[in-house]
């Protein structure tokens, strides 16, 4: 029995309410993708997008998800997108997504 599972026993053995912590996965992904972007600092842009979109990929996040953080980091950093010949218009929403997972 792990500890979290312990300490959940004994708060209900305690009649004790039970915090449970949850996180946007959103907030996560700009969080991972703000840390990796200074390492793709002086790649061409498509280069920059794979590998954001890659690394949240392999982090099993959606597609729709990834692409959508990571045009939006890009963004703030003032790149532009069309003009890099980047084109995310075509990436699936999220609700997409959910019904292949379902």
């Amino acid at each position: 029995m792990s500890i979290a599972f312990a300490a959940a026993d004994r708060a209900v053995a305690a009649d004790k309410p039970i915090r449970v912590m949850v996180v946007d996965d959103s907030v996560v992904a700009r969080s991972l993708v703000a840390r990796k972007l200074a390492a793709t600092k002086g790649q061409p842009t498509p280069a920059r997008t794979r590998r954001l979109v890659g690394m949240l990929a392999r982090k099993g996040y959606s597609q729709a998800l990834a692409y959508r953080v990571a045009r939006e980091a890009l963004e703030q950093e003032g790149v532009d997108m069309a003009a890099a010949g980047v084109d995310l218009t075509e990436v699936p929403d999220e609700s997409a997504d959910d019904m292949a997972a379902g």
